[in-house]
């Protein structure tokens, strides 16, 4: 009967740390890009119980940063982390878009970005890089 008990006790908990642990960053969150006229649109998704810092993203095209006036911003939410105090957060998917001229050629687009579990683990920052 012991060994029974044990065996599911083990069972569960194996089960609940694989649960609790958190993803690997490419798969918390994920983006795509697409070139439109003049704009690069930059769609999030992320999982239920993740979330994205505003203040954490950068932009580089070809090798230049991209200024915060270029950027067209979903709309964010407040958030008191305990890492960083009162921010702005996004905790659903959605998408920006960064005025670019010249999107005739192909381009090198970098992204940095950092992100959290609302259970507290945070990512360090990451970099993304994509083509278009």
């Amino acid at each position: 009967m012991g060994v029974k008990y044990m065996t599911l006790f083990l069972l569960f908990f194996i089960n609940a740390l694989a649960q609790a642990a958190p993803l690997e960053i490419e798969e918390a969150f994920k983006f795509s890009v697409q070139d439109e006229k003049n704009v690069i649109k930059i769609s999030f998704a992320m999982n239920k119980g993740y979330y994205l810092y505003k203040e954490k993203f950068k932009f580089i095209v070809d090798g230049e940063i991209i200024e915060s006036t270029s950027i067209s911003w979903p709309i964010s939410e407040n958030f008191d982390d305990p890492n960083f105090g009162l921010v702005q957060v996004f905790k659903k998917s959605d998408s920006l878009y960064l005025a670019i001229d010249n999107l005739e050629k192909k381009h090198m687009l970098t992204i940095y970005f950092q992100g959290c579990t609302q259970d507290g683990f945070c990512y360090i920052p990451f970099k993304k890089e994509m083509s278009l």
